[in-house]
């Protein structure tokens, strides 16, 4: 995460805004699974199992947060969900 946070950093601007979406880890498993099932009707089960197999890598919104305060972006706005939003802005470097 170090090196893709580094990217970031280094090709924000000031005061620029990054935007995740992102699946949330934490989000209830019965909601996932009605999810699941939803995306199975709608798309297909290959669609849906593609989508779910990683599951065991997502992050939490917890987790991205504090990677995101870590890296010193400032959190902005924030909307949880099955997928979150999360808007963080980078910090005016100080030149002195």
């Amino acid at each position: 995460m170090e090196k893709v946070f580094s990217e970031i950093l280094r090709v924000l601007k000031d005061n620029g805004i990054l935007i995740l979406r992102d699946s949330n880890k934490d989000y209830p498993k019965w909601k996932q699974a009605l999810l699941f099932l939803l995306i199975t009707l709608t798309l297909g089960l290959k669609l849906a199992r593609e989508h779910y197999k990683n599951r065991d890598k997502w992050y939490s919104l917890n987790q991205v947060k504090s990677l995101i305060t870590k890296y010193g972006l400032k959190i902005v706005e924030v909307k949880d969900g099955f997928e979150f939003l999360l808007m963080a802005k980078k910090l005016k470097e100080n030149k002195n």
